[in-house]
């Protein structure tokens, strides 16, 4: 019996169309990791990465679309989800938004994609002239320590450490509708916006965006209400500093005593300079202005006083 020749053709054909289509399917994932907990144990956990474009972020999820999916994929993302540049260094989740391109790296739990770490890439434009120009990269917090010959140092809700940047002699600074902005201005509190590059294993500072600082403004009291906030002083020395709290000991009291921070609390030595976070510690005598909400103490200022030593005459 001879072969049916033409049916042997379409079987071909068919099979030939589906292998190339399935890389398409699998371009999604560009790099797959695997991590053991313990060396003799035997745990895995498979990471593995997406690269694309945001086309949503908010609430719990981020959503990327491929040139390899015809859908978008979803993400759902924790507190434990970090977000870097693609030099490892954090980037301000208050920068992550619509249309930027990143790398997602996952892990799939049951239906779920949880998002461990979002790499933001650099944005790249092409100019009428053909060249190809490179957005830098954007941080955004408060300025924890400035000095215009050296570093900018600024902490960010996204990473537990300060990230420290360097200027250059085309460091820009500027206010939020782009006027420049005298340098004598900035100083430790403000908030800010940092757009900066990698330069030798370093961060440069291209521009500064000082942000206006909000405050709340409480409603004329009425004969209704009589909503008052008593603030109240403790003098000692700080027991514990933490990004939390501030445990500090007193002469007056057998126990020390707990004060939680706010993104509002200042810390300023006795002539009411500005103090660098960096420099309070546990050891330093400290007079802490607070008000009570509940159970909890909140300061609102921490004023760092000199250290004394007392000399013991022979």
């Amino acid at each position: 019996m001879k072969p049916n020749i033409s049916h042997t053709i379409k079987c071909a054909t068919a099979s030939l169309t589906l292998v190339l289509a399935l890389p398409s399917l699998a371009q999604t994932v560009v790099k797959e990791t695997r991590e053991t907990t313990d060396p003799g144990g035997t745990t895995e956990t498979t990471t593995t990465t997406t690269t694309g474009t945001i086309s949503d972020f908010g609430g719990e999820r981020i959503v990327v679309r491929t040139e390899s999916s015809t859908e978008p994929l979803t993400y759902r993302f924790s507190k434990t989800t970090t977000y870097v540049d693609e030099t490892g260094a954090p980037v301000s989740i208050e920068t992550v938004k619509s249309g930027l391109p990143v790398t997602v790296h996952y892990v799939k739990e049951g239906d779920e994609l949880l998002a461990r770490k979002v790499v933001v890439k650099k944005k790249t434009t092409t100019t009428p002239a053909g060249t190809t120009e490179t957005t830098s990269t954007t941080t955004m917090g408060t300025i924890s320590e400035f000095t215009p010959d050296n570093a900018l140092v600024i902490r960010t809700e996204s990473s537990p450490e300060p990230i420290r940047y360097k200027f250059s002699k085309t460091t820009t600074y500027v206010d939020e509708a782009g006027k420049p902005v005298s340098i004598k201005t900035v100083k430790s509190g403000l908030p800010v916006t940092v757009h900066y590059t990698k330069v030798d294993g370093g961060l440069v500072a291209n521009k500064v965006i000082v942000r206006k600082t909000t405050t709340t403004e409480r409603p004329p009291r009425t004969t209704e209400t009589r909503t008052e906030t008593k603030t109240t002083t403790t003098m000692g020395t700080i027991n514990e500093f933490s990004p939390e709290r501030v445990i500090i000991r007193t002469e007056t009291s057998p126990d020390p005593l707990t004060y939680s921070f706010t993104k509002t609390t200042t810390y300023v030595d006795e002539t009411g300079a500005p103090v660098s976070v960096d420099l309070v510690k546990a050891g330093l005598p400290v007079t802490v202005h607070y008000t009570t909400e509940g159970d909890s103490r909140v300061a609102t200022k921490v004023v760092v006083r000199k250290k004394t030593t007392t000399v013991v005459p022979r």
